[in-house]
């Protein structure tokens, strides 16, 4: 058996409360003009807590059923909601989608990662299935169908109930 480390996530608290600190801009405002540094504070977020999926993974022996790095989304998604971070989540879920939107972006079926079309879809359906009123905006301005939008709901429950399943030996579930 390999040597197991410990992953502490000390800072985590302090990094979520500068965004939990701000006002709540409401569903229709979160993704109007955003300053530049706040789009860089939600990629950071986003990267770390993605980071951590995989720390998570590795460490917890979780097992897997389909790519690491969509399972790592989703495992990031769903703190992020969990600790009130989603905003930070759903700029990074717009942020893949208008990536897929550039003239020189090209994806490889063989890549580790989905496509940032798929990405962002995936993560914004996570953020809409846990709150449709406050994430509807999001997935509307990627042009996702409204069936696609509303089977949302059922998916994030879906995946939030595997990964307590997969966690529950692990921490403690409130």
């Amino acid at each position: 058996m390999p040597n197991r480390g410990l992953v502490v996530v000390a800072l985590l608290a302090v990094v979520s409360r500068a965004d939990a600190e701000q006002p709540d801009p409401g569903p229709k405002l979160v993704l109007e003009y955003t300053p530049p540094h706040t789009r860089l504070r939600s990629a950071m977020i986003f990267t770390f807590f993605h980071e951590l999926g995989h720390a998570l993974h590795d460490e917890l022996d979780l097992p897997l059923l389909g790519r690491e790095e969509d399972a790592v989304d989703d495992i990031a998604t769903l703190w992020m909601i969990r600790l009130g971070v989603g905003d930070a989540a759903q700029h990074a879920s717009y942020g893949h989608h208008l990536r897929a939107q550039q003239p020189e972006y090209t994806h490889n079926a063989w890549d580790e990662h989905a496509s940032g079309a798929q990405r962002g879809y995936a993560i914004g359906c996570l953020l809409y299935g846990s709150d449709p009123t406050r994430y509807v905006t999001n997935l509307e301005r990627m042009g996702i169908p409204a069936p696609n939008i509303l089977r949302c709901k059922k998916d994030y429950e879906q995946r939030l109930s595997a990964w307590k399943v997969l966690f529950r030996p692990h921490l403690a579930f409130r």
